[in-house]
């Protein structure tokens, strides 16, 4: 993964958590600067700091790491979003589709439950 994919996935992450970047840089024991420089793009963090800030975010350690030791792009928030669409759109048409009596309610909670699991980071 280049330097503006791994600062792009630390943004989305770190606000998923509703972190500042103080916040997250006092976690991986770094400075506000460094945390600014992965996210703009102007340096990428070395492997074992990658570990670290899988760590931080509750996911695999080689969340951020391939079998070689080298970095592996994770699925950008606009992957995820056709995605969790895509979902959506099969687990509606499932419910419309049903003999099964299912309220408005029921559909709309089932869907918002849906959207709201799909949409999670996934931790370990």
């Amino acid at each position: 993964m280049d330097s503006v994919n791994i600062g792009q996935e630390i943004i989305i992450l770190r606000g998923a958590k509703g972190w500042t970047q103080q916040q997250l840089a006092d976690m991986l024991q770094t400075t506000v600067r460094t945390i600014g420089a992965w996210e703009s793009g102007a340096s990428i963090p070395r492997n074992a700091m990658k570990v670290k800030i899988a760590k931080v975010f509750e996911l695999p350690e080689d969340y951020f790491l391939s079998d070689d030791g080298k970095a592996v792009a994770p699925k950008t928030f606009q992957q995820r979003e056709t995605e969790v669409e895509d979902v959506m759109r099969k687990l509606e048409k499932l419910l419309s589709e049903s003999d099964a009596v299912v309220s408005e309610t029921q559909k709309k909670f089932c869907l918002d439950s849906c959207y709201k699991i799909l949409t999670d980071i996934p931790k370990k």
